[in-house]
């Protein structure tokens, strides 16, 4: 084999094993039977990455109900490569301009009214304030009633310690409902109550005395 040869089959492998480990580097979560899973121990950090993931997430057998979800699925993801990216502040605005109508409609009593209300508490940090968490949740699981526009979330935040037990870590879980209408996001509802929120409902010291 000549020089010229050796410099391209190399050229190739080195293609190659950027290209594998691009997509392996991406690839870090699974659905089995319609529910997420970490597939890497980088899923809490990089699933929203994960486009695989997300859209198989999404999956419904009534196509109606699937768009509602991946609006869903696809603004946690987009709103969590924000936060992950630090370009929040920069893309917030016109993000919940893609993805929210005007007169948005929130029932969590910890973040404001409206649209703009929301890109306001993005802006704040609100997202991991006084969470002591660093990723944000990760999606697992979404069901969508047809009857009323209903998307239903179950997400995943990055295990924590206790406070009885520091040795071991816990994944908390919560739930955020959203209404869709023709594509936008027009509702949201979650499990928390004033004064909590994400995290600190669900895991973490603080939470211990709660359980």
């Amino acid at each position: 084999m000549t020089n010229r040869s050796n410099c391209v089959a190399a050229a190739m492998m080195l293609c190659l094993a950027t290209s594998l480990h691009a997509a392996e580097s991406t690839h870090v979560g699974e659905v089995v039977n319609g529910v997420g899973r970490a597939a890497s121990p980088n899923f809490y950090g990089r699933w929203m990455y994960d486009q695989d993931y997300i859209d198989n997430l999404a999956k419904d057998p009534n196509p109606k109900m699937q768009a509602a979800k991946k609006v869903v699925v696809q603004f946690e993801a987009d709103t969590g490569k924000a936060v992950a990216d630090g370009t929040m502040n920069k893309t917030i605005d016109a993000m919940l301009e893609h993805y929210l109508i005007a007169d948005y409609v929130q029932h969590d009593p910890n973040i404001p009214q409206g649209r703009k209300g929301l890109a306001d508490w993005f802006k704040a940090g609100g997202m991991h304030e006084g969470s002591g968490i660093t990723s944000p949740p990760a999606p697992i699981s979404l069901s969508a009633d047809p009857s009323n526009g209903l998307v239903t979330m179950i997400l995943e935040m990055e295990p924590q310690a206790t406070a009885s037990d520091p040795t071991k870590k816990y994944p908390g879980h919560l739930i955020s409902v959203f209404r869709v209408k023709d594509g936008k996001l027009t509702e949201h509802y979650s499990q928390s109550t004033r004064g909590t929120y994400y995290c600190r409902i669900g895991c973490g010291p603080k939470a211990d005395a709660k359980h």
